[in-house]
């Protein structure tokens, strides 16, 4: 086998790891909540930026740093992760300005699955860290059914 085949074997293989996302599963999303509660919360959201109509970039501010949280509900790509900051491009989007609208200065109290065997995330917000929740951000990650709701302590939209 060649050299050359073998760079190019391996960099066709990277870049398909890169074009093809693995859907989330259950265990994934269930360690993912966890490593967020450790890093994110409790943390005030400071921005909200929309980078196109299937992904919110989250800007929170912890005690120790500023991080941008990334939600996604793409129908091949639905996810939820930190992230670098969104690009310098317009928002255009009423999603991302009525979540900033709402939730600006709360603080995200809790990353967690709404029940044992669901991939849907709750983000919960109050306006303290010891106070009741007053909303929730829902990120639902189950492939073309994927979705993100902004509902209000009584369930409602």
């Amino acid at each position: 086998m060649s050299k050359e085949w073998t760079q190019s074997a391996h960099s066709f293989l990277w870049i398909h790891e890169i074009t093809t996302m693995q859907p989330a599963d259950l265990t994934t999303l269930v360690a993912l909540t966890h490593e967020l509660n450790i890093a994110c919360v409790p943390a005030r959201l400071e921005q909200v930026h929309q980078s196109d109509r299937h992904t919110i970039h989250l800007q929170l501010r912890t005690l120790e740093k500023k991080q941008w949280l990334l939600l996604s509900w793409h129908p091949q790509a639905a996810r939820l992760h930190l992230s670098a900051p969104p690009p310098k491009q317009p928002d255009t989007f009423t999603f991302s300005q009525q979540i900033l609208h709402q939730v600006a200065g709360f603080a995200l109290v809790s990353v967690r699955l709404t029940s044992p065997w669901e991939r849907v995330i709750d983000l919960q917000f109050a306006k303290r860290p010891d106070d009741e929740v007053q909303w929730h951000l829902y990120l639902e990650v189950m492939g073309k059914y994927s979705n993100a709701i902004l509902v209000n302590a009584n369930g409602e939209i």
